[in-house]
């Protein structure tokens, strides 16, 4: 993926898992979030759901891919967003936007931006260093891998910040009976067996 030596890398459940997870961890300030995301009406549910829990805006795609990209200039140069949320690529029109160019154009006023690559990462080489990406999100079995696996890749200092995606012994240093603290880093995505103990990987068909 043309990660960044210092990018993390989370696995997850899937792509709406990663995005998910990502919604925890957006800038938040006294307890106010910093910005809002801003995502287009045609978003697969999985870039569309996860931040309706959070301050967001929502712009209606215009007919063309020229005037949508005015339309989301025009809406970030209102300022106030924190995170530009795509589709890299749709799975009902099969149209592959412009990664390299909306990045830069989140960047120029201010906000970040995340990839939902489901459809792309299958078809597509991707480069996120080059194209200036923030985070990456896609699903293992889009990529013939085994279901229940997914991928976020970004910047770490969003997600060092955020609270634990997933409640449990896993991402917790200093458990108590009413106030718990997390260890530092990527917020905790095991639920509670550690590593340790996963099954031993499959040592394929019988000969």
């Amino acid at each position: 993926m043309g990660g960044r030596p210092d990018d993390a890398v989370i696995f997850t459940r899937n792509t709406t898992d990663s995005l998910n997870l990502l919604a925890g961890c957006l800038p938040v300030v006294d307890g106010v979030h910093t910005g809002d995301v801003l995502y287009l009406d045609i978003e697969h549910h999985a870039n569309l759901l996860p931040w309706q829990g959070v301050p967001h805006r929502s712009v209606i795609a215009a007919p063309t891919l020229a005037g949508t990209l005015d339309l989301l200039r025009g809406e970030l140069a209102h300022g106030g967003v924190s995170l530009l949320a795509v589709t890299g690529a749709s799975n009902v029109t099969g149209e592959v936007l412009p990664i390299r160019a909306l990045a830069a154009l989140a960047h120029e006023y201010g906000a970040r931006i995340v990839v939902d690559a489901a459809q792309l990462a299958p078809h597509r080489r991707i480069d996120i260093a080059a194209d200036d990406v923030d985070y990456l999100a896609f699903s293992g079995h889009k990529l013939y891998a085994p279901f229940g696996a997914g991928v976020l890749v970004g910047r770490p200092d969003w997600l060092d910040a955020g609270t634990p995606h997933l409640a449990a012994a896993g991402p917790c240093r200093t458990p108590g009976s009413t106030r718990s603290a997390g260890p530092p880093g990527p917020p905790g995505t095991k639920a509670a067996r550690p590593m340790s103990s996963a099954p031993p990987p499959w040592p394929g068909p019988p000969r």
